[in-house]
């Protein structure tokens, strides 16, 4: 079963949605369990109202507070490799290789025409973020 088939869920379990083993107070006991304290809805209490109050998505990512590693990062950190070594690695390679391994293709497979276009648009992508971070050094 995968994550998107469950339905079951119902957020906040009220008298109307509770069952016999599952009571309205049943996710404050659980993670009491744990030693943590939830709300009703089951979140943790916010550290400081003001700052949760103020701060969106986008405004947590401006400010270098957000994630900002791509799926590709992501999937290296899991692994156990480093991205230093992975940021080395590419340099290597020239620009329309770093496209296809970042898109988990491989030059010398037969591509589709899509999967080119895809590549070549990665490459186009990457010429530019080098050109402003090299322009970023310079000033």
């Amino acid at each position: 079963m995968r994550l998107w088939e469950l339905t079951e869920g119902v957020g906040r379990v009220t008298k109307q949605n509770q069952t016999q083993d599952v009571g309205t107070d049943a996710i404050k006991k659980q993670a009491a369990k744990f030693g943590n304290r939830v709300d009703k809805d089951g979140y943790p209490p916010l550290l400081n109202k003001r700052y949760a109050k103020n701060t969106t998505a986008n405004r947590a990512w401006n400010l270098g507070l957000a994630e900002s590693h791509t799926p590709m990062e992501i999937a290296i950190i899991e692994g156990g490799h480093s991205l230093d070594e992975w940021r080395q690695d590419m340099k290597q390679k020239n620009i329309k290789e770093q496209a296809a391994e970042y898109l988990g293709k491989d030059l010398d497979d037969d591509l589709t025409r899509g999967e080119k276009r895809k590549i070549v648009a990665k490459a186009q992508n990457i010429k530019t973020s080098e050109k402003k971070s090299n322009s970023r050094k310079v000033q």
